[in-house]
């Protein structure tokens, strides 16, 4: 069997383990059009997409809810595996990922023998491989802008906030950063996950409306958010 080199990328062979091989879900994804546009019908889900702020703890929340309902949680391994799949090193990809204009173009391709993709090459890499994760179901996605690809009645949105001196401080405890730089980081990365979202989607990012939840995280503790987010999967069905 095929598999991605790292070890966080196998998460990826975890999630279609029991449905289907990586191999295969490698040719089927290889074989849709290259448009990224996928025929879903009634086949897909169910899912979940976190949509957060960068210090918000989003992240820690979707690992949460995937261990409270054994689904598969993906973040950082879907740009591994586009990576893997383009032949070019994933820490160039990530950052293309994370920054608000194509800067690796411009600075890293002088200085690193890699191959370099534009985010429209990107981007629409990202949508098959989000589609034909959440055809095989059971699956939570953490950003990645997963709710603009997916059937909203096939799944459950999230969107976790906080006020910026929270995340600011969250960041700065987590990496053990002076606050003055978790705030200039926290300001980059939302100011290019605005931009994406405006560029590709034709939509503001803290619209609440692109979403069936929004969480603040600075007045609900964890557990709490895992407890509502819970409940709202069962009252729609998605954990039948």
């Amino acid at each position: 069997m095929t598999t991605v080199t790292s070890g966080r990328g196998r998460m990826l062979d975890q999630i279609v383990e029991r449905q289907i091989s990586w191999s295969h879900l490698r040719q089927r994804v290889q074989e849709l059009p290259a448009t990224g546009r996928v025929s879903l019908g009634e086949h897909i889900g169910p899912f979940i997409t976190v949509s957060r702020q960068h210090g918000s703890g989003g992240g820690a929340l979707a690992r949460r809810i995937g261990e409270a309902l054994g689904w598969a949680v993906v973040d950082q391994e879907i740009v591994e595996h586009i990576a893997d799949r383009l032949h070019i090193d994933r820490h160039v990809l990530a950052a293309l990922d994370e920054t608000r204009a194509n800067w690796v173009r411009d600075v890293v391709a002088d200085l690193m023998p890699v191959r370099i993709v534009d985010r429209d090459t990107y981007v629409t890499h990202l949508e098959r491989v989000i589609k034909m994760l959440a055809l095989h179901g059971r699956v939570i996605f953490v950003g990645r802008g997963a709710q603009h690809f997916l059937p909203r009645s096939k799944g459950l949105r999230l969107r976790v906030v906080a006020p910026e001196a929270y995340c600011r401080a969250e960041l700065a405890r987590r990496e053990g950063r002076p606050e003055a730089d978790a705030g200039k980081v926290v300001a980059e990365r939302e100011a290019a996950r605005a931009e994406l979202v405006r560029h590709y989607f034709g939509q503001q990012i803290d619209d609440p409306l692109l979403y069936d939840m929004v969480l603040n995280a600075s007045h609900l503790d964890i557990e709490t958010q895992v407890d509502i987010v819970l409940t709202a999967c069962r009252r729609l069905g998605l954990t039948a």
